[in-house]
Parts: C-alpha cells; structure tokens; sequence
C-alpha cells in the first residue's frame, strides 16, 4: 500500500513537470509532438496520483466529491488542454499571455488544494 506521503511527493513532482513542459512549450517553441505526448502522461499521472490522495484523504466510493476537488480537477483539466493548444495557436508575444493564464489557474490549483474552499 502506498503511503498518503509518498502520493503528495508523486503528485507535486508531477504538477511540476506538467507545468514546467507546458512553459518550455510557450517561451521554447517546442512545436514538436513528444513534449505533448509526455505531457498528456503527466496530466494522466497527476490525476492517478491525486485519487490516490483523495483515497488517502478517506473519500468513500459512493460520496460525492466536495466543491473545492471538482473545481481543482477543472482547473487541471483546463491547463492539460491550455497548455498545447496555446503553444499551438499563440504567436511572439501573445505566448506571454498564455503562460500568465496557465501560471494563474495552477496558483488557483493550488490555492484550492491548501485552503479546500
């Protein structure tokens, strides 16, 4: 059985890589198609890591999520799609735009982890 520490240390590692490809995406101009690949393992693996949290957490199967984990789950989901897309579609400066959003909602993310709103 793994431990809820060893799933946090799993799930920010995680959180991190995913981040930091989708801004080597943005500032780099990584346009090439591993980097998207690797990053949508990533975000699988955020969210296989973060249920292993939320077991941990002791959530029965049949309650229903609080509002804090649907809007934190969003938000990653959001930033899994954001993240290639803008790399994809946003040019010189623009870029600049997409990275502050994705840095904002994973702050968000993040806030609401902590505070659990």
């Amino acid at each position: 059985m793994v431990s809820y520490e060893l799933y946090k240390v799993l799930h920010i590692s995680f959180v991190f890589f995913t981040l930091t490809l989708s801004a080597s995406m943005l500032l780099g101009n990584l346009d090439a198609k591993w980097p998207k690949i690797i990053g949508g393992i990533s975000s699988f693996l955020i969210l296989v890591t973060g249920m292993g949290l939320i077991a941990r957490l002791g959530f029965k199967h049949n309650e229903s999520f609080p509002v804090w984990l649907l809007v934190k789950m969003g938000l990653w989901l959001f930033l899994s799609i954001a993240g290639p897309v803008f790399a994809k579609r946003l040019v010189g400066r623009s870029r600049l735009i997409g990275f502050g959003v994705i840095l904002t909602v994973a702050i968000a993310a993040v806030v609401f982890a902590i505070f659990k709103f």
